[in-house]
């Protein structure tokens, strides 16, 4: 599935592999998860497998360059993503894009890292 979807952008790459998977439960409204970033892997996924809806947010990895010389444009330019996700919804995204989850919910997700090797064809 997530071979299936990283295709649909034409990256070109040899192999895709899942080689981390894992479930982060959220037992109070209180849990949480800082920002961060999944290193040494190309792409990530979460799947919302019981969740009334997502409280991941995505960071605009350009934030600082654009609150620093835009600021005044603030209204025009987002700095963070919200996606509107629910049960059984996947989302799959470059791993280098900060990230984190507000706190207000609780349920399960299954994350994990997609690594891919380079194209044979260049």
């Amino acid at each position: 599935m997530v071979a299936r979807n990283i295709d649909t952008l034409g990256v070109k790459y040899g192999e895709a592999k899942i080689e981390e998977i894992w479930r982060n439960k959220y037992e109070t409204p209180q849990d949480f998860q800082d920002p961060h970033i999944h290193c040494y892997s190309q792409w990530s996924f979460i799947i919302y497998e019981d969740v009334d809806v997502s409280r991941t947010v995505f960071l605009n990895p350009y934030r600082f360059r654009v609150e620093s010389q835009m600021a005044m444009y603030d209204g025009y330019f987002n700095m963070d993503y919200r996606p509107e996700l629910h049960n059984g919804d996947i989302i799959i995204f470059p791993s280098f894009v900060e990230h984190y989850v507000l706190s207000g919910g609780t349920g399960t997700t299954i994350a994990g890292n997609v690594f891919v090797t380079p194209s044979p064809d260049g």
